[in-house]
C-alpha cells in the first residue's frame, strides 16, 4: 500500500480584525488523514532534540569503528613485523649511489642542486643524506605554522 506524503497547504486571506493575514502551515493532506494515519503534531524543539540524538549516536558509532579498524591495522603491521614482511618505502638513493653522492658533496666542485638533478633526487634528499652523515637530528626544521 503507497501512503501519500504530507502536503503543503496554504490558507489565504483571512478579513480578521484589521485584514491580517493568515500564517501559512503545514498540515497533512487530507488523504493521508482517510488512510488512517495517526496525526502526530510534534514541536520542532522535539524533532530537533531527536535530530541530535540520533546523530550522537551514529556519531558514536562512526568512531567506535574507526577505532576497530585501527586496532586491526595495527595489529596487522605489528605481525607483519615480526615476520620481517613490514617494509617501508625503498630508499630514493642505494647505499653505492649514496657513498658516491656524499663523496661529490665533501669535493665541493658541485652545489647540491647540481647533485639533486645529477641524482634525480630533489634537494632535500640531498641535504638529508648530509645530515644523516653528520648525525643531526632529522626533524623537520621548517618555521611554517
Amino acid at each position: 500500500m503507497v501512503v501519500p506524503r504530507p502536503q503543503l497547504l496554504v490558507t489565504g486571506r483571512r478579513a480578521t480584525n484589521a485584514g491580517r493575514r493568515r500564517r501559512t502551515h503545514r498540515t497533512r493532506a487530507p488523504a493521508a488523514v482517510a488512510t488512517g494515519l495517526p496525526d502526530t503534531k510534534r514541536s520542532q524543539k522535539d524533532d530537533t532534540e531527536r535530530s541530535c540524538s540520533q546523530f550522537n549516536v551514529l556519531g558514536m558509532v562512526a568512531e567506535f569503528e574507526a577505532d576497530l579498524i585501527r586496532m586491526r591495522t595495527r595489529e596487522g603491521m605489528a605481525i607483519a613485523k615480526t615476520r620481517g614482511r613490514l617494509k617501508g618505502r625503498a630508499p630514493s638513493l642505494s647505499p653505492s649511489r649514496r657513498r658516491h653522492l656524499l663523496t661529490l658533496v665533501d669535493a665541493g666542485d658541485h652545489t647540491h642542486t647540481e647533485l639533486a638533478e645529477l641524482f634525480q633526487v630533489s634537494r632535500a634528499t640531498v641535504y638529508r643524506e648530509i645530515r644523516k652523515r653528520s648525525g643531526a637530528p632529522l626533524e623537520a626544521t621548517s618555521t611554517r605554522p
